[in-house]
């Protein structure tokens, strides 16, 4: 092997190490270093999306769903992404954010999406959002408060890592465990993408030393 394949060889390595270690004929990837999950008794499944993203608005309806339907032993959370310099994805973070610190997300989360993908309103404009916000019955100095508020703020600008240390190129992105990334590009389709989660869930499960619980109801869905 010559000296410039050896190189491109230790690249390509190195490039598939640094992103997650890939499986044999399956879908998803395992991340480098797993990250920490809210509750230690329960499965969690994460959910990296954007209101921006109109793949992510086609899967919604679908993965809501899904979601409904997940045992008590597993946690279904939407994080919304965030990367360097995408100033235009940066607002609908805050949004994201701001929404949590109102306690609006589980009221508007779709409202939100289909005013973005639907509607086309332009609610990065801060003074849009409060007009819109206002329309479902939020307080528009309440708005403003949260939106410019130092809690917001933080969370917005704690996205970049957290999208970062997930290894999120790309949404939607699925995260399950804090161990295993997989999409709907790597997967192909909707019900591929919830067969492999629910693969992956069972998995963890027995890996927990847990069983499924026979009661499948579980309370609603943090967004």
């Amino acid at each position: 092997m010559t000296l410039l394949k050896r190189l491109f060889a230790a690249v390509t390595v190195a490039g598939v190490m640094a992103a997650g270690a890939a499986h044999a004929g399956e879908p998803y990837t395992t991340l480098p270093q797993p990250q920490p999950t809210q509750s230690k008794d329960k499965i969690e499944i994460l959910e990296f999306f954007s209101y921006h993203c109109p793949h992510c608005y086609h899967l919604d309806p679908g993965i809501s769903a899904w979601a409904a339907k997940l045992p008590a032993d597993v946690q279904f959370r939407r994080v919304h992404v965030a990367w360097p310099g995408m100033t235009n994805i940066q607002p609908y973070t805050k949004l994201f954010h701001t929404m949590q610190a109102l306690g609006v997300q589980d009221k508007l989360h779709t409202k939100l999406f289909d005013a973005v993908q639907r509607d086309k309103v332009e609610v990065r404009n801060p003074e849009i959002a409060a007009d819109w916000f206002s329309k479902q019955g939020v307080d528009k100095a309440k708005f403003n408060q949260a939106w410019s508020s130092f809690g917001v703020e933080s969370a917005a600008r704690q996205a970049e890592n957290i999208s970062k240390n997930y290894r999120v190129d790309g949404v939607p992105t699925v995260i399950v465990n804090g161990k295993y990334k997989t999409s709907l590009a790597d997967v192909g389709g909707e019900s591929q993408l919830f067969a492999l989660l629910d693969q992956l869930i069972d998995q963890e499960r027995k890996a927990m030393g847990g069983k499924k619980p026979a009661d499948s109801k579980k309370p609603a869905e943090k967004k």
